[in-house]
């Protein structure tokens, strides 16, 4: 990760014990992180190292351009944003300064982020010392981007609608408010979580004149594409609003034997409700009726349910559950639900009135 022309600084350092070596744009980051402010004031986390070492470290889950997000062994809630050095890039630490005042900029505005915890640097078995940034990770997501990199539809929860209200209040609420690269992580939960914003310039800055049009351009197609995507959210909760069939509830073998308990409420559940199948899937692809109610129905809403040990279940592969079972409507539609939120199986549809505080806090307490 270094250049040959550039000047290696070595070192003793008394904490580890050994001899280490550095190069000077990577401590020429350190000396940046030291002065950055990450997380809000009085903001806590639980569990968070002051070192790390290389057997600290996992695997690699996503690289961009400018640093590698790696696991780490012990600290499975957390990530280790590993700095490149990029020393051919006079604007790299300009633009790593930017990337944490934006970031705290949208955690005090209420639009979710990952959150920055604090600066480290880790020691590689070479004795090379890396500069990153320990962050919250975002378990089982994937990156969503308005206008190119859709939501899927199956992931959508009323947290999800919350969420794009919210970014649209603040749209609506700032209007030189523009993200370059709006993207963002969709949770396990559905809420979404605004990723590395690309702005070129300072959150505490007015930018240039000149870049006016350019940001605007940007502002006005995030606002267009959001919309887009509160009203495919409003469609599928819709569908699962509906009470034309009857709602089902798939639930893993692996989830029901860790967990006798949580099969014995769902199925008082299903008998006190009437309205509702519960159905078991094993590793084989096999389905099985848990409970039915004792009438004639049909399936048009499936809720399969998920926690830390569950893989989402894709479109093709809900499809091979349930093709041999005639009860399931043809244009039934699905979607995933955390175990620690299954009591609340009936979906709420949170259509927001307005672009008030006081709306969007409604809509907020409804998705709470």
């Amino acid at each position: 990760m270094y250049e040959k022309d550039q000047k290696i600084i070595h070192r003793w350092d008394y904490l580890r014990e050994r001899s280490t070596w550095t190069t000077q744009s990577s401590k020429n980051i350190a000396k940046v992180l030291d002065h950055l402010k990450l997380g809000l004031d009085g903001e806590t986390a639980l569990n968070i190292p002051d070192s790390l070492t290389h057997e600290d470290i996992g695997r690699p889950i996503n690289e961009g351009s400018t640093k590698v997000a790696y696991t780490l062994k012990n600290h499975p809630d957390l990530l280790f944003l590993q700095l490149g050095e990029n020393p051919g890039e006079s604007d790299y630490i300009e633009q790593l300064k930017n990337e944490v005042e934006w970031i705290n900029k949208f955690r005090e505005m209420g639009i979710k982020t990952p959150k920055y915890f604090k600066a480290l640097s880790i020691i590689d078995e070479a004795g090379q010392e890396h500069h990153g940034i320990l962050v919250e990770r975002i378990h089982d997501s994937f990156m969503v981007k308005p206008g190119w990199e859709p939501l899927k539809e199956e992931r959508i929860t009323h947290k999800t609608l919350v969420d794009i209200q919210t970014l649209l209040q603040q749209f609506a609420s700032n209007p030189d408010l523009s993200i370059v690269d709006l993207q963002m992580l969709v949770g396990r939960d559905g809420q979404l979580y605004v990723m590395d914003p690309a702005n070129s310039d300072s959150s505490s800055v007015e930018p240039p004149h000149y870049m006016h049009d350019f940001l605007q351009k940007f502002r006005t197609e995030g606002i267009r594409d959001l919309r887009k995507w509160r009203n495919t959210s409003i469609n599928v909760l819709k569908a699962f609003n509906q009470n034309e069939g009857v709602h089902a509830i798939l639930v893993s073998k692996e989830m029901l034997d860790r967990d006798p308990e949580f099969e014995e409420s769902l199925l008082d559940k299903a008998q006190k409700q009437q309205d509702l199948v519960v159905m078991g899937y094993d590793s084989e692809g096999t389905t099985k009726v848990l409970y039915e109610p004792k009438t004639n129905y049909e399936i048009d809403r499936i809720e399969v349910m998920v926690d830390e040990s569950n893989h989402f279940i894709s479109e093709t592969q809900m499809k091979s559950l349930i093709r041999d079972n005639p009860k399931v409507s043809s244009d039934m539609v699905f979607r995933h639900a955390l175990k620690k939120d299954f009591s609340n199986y009936r979906s709420n549809i949170i259509v927001q009135n307005g672009n008030s505080e006081v709306a969007v806090k409604a809509a907020q307490a409804l998705a709470n």
